[in-house]
């Protein structure tokens, strides 16, 4: 599932340098498209409760939940550590891996 600020979010992160070593330009802007046109959409939360060390990333909390997510994929330590009973998180590496079991 998504919605508008987390596919802006991630075409911000993904468009920065850092990133090239793993996936180029081309790649990250097809990726995140596919997202955009395939997943579920949702609208943006509205009710956004404190759920993280950091408030920008509340939302993604706020989402996961509305929506009934089964997991949120991230490498933000803020959500990757966050210690909520109804939230799994995990890194983008730790969810490739998963896959390929």
């Amino acid at each position: 599932m998504v919605c508008p600020t987390l596919i802006a979010e991630l075409r911000g992160v993904l468009a920065r340098p850092k990133f090239r070593r793993w996936i180029t330009t081309e790649e990250a802007t097809a990726f995140v498209d596919l997202l955009e046109r395939e997943a579920e959409q949702w609208v943006d939360p509205v009710a956004v409760p404190p759920a993280t060390g950091e408030p920008k990333d509340d939302y993604l909390v706020a989402l996961h939940r509305s929506c009934q997510a089964d997991l949120l994929v991230s490498g933000d330590s803020d959500l990757v550590d966050l210690a909520a009973d109804d939230v799994t998180v995990l890194t983008p590496g730790a969810l490739l891996d998963r896959l390929q079991l």
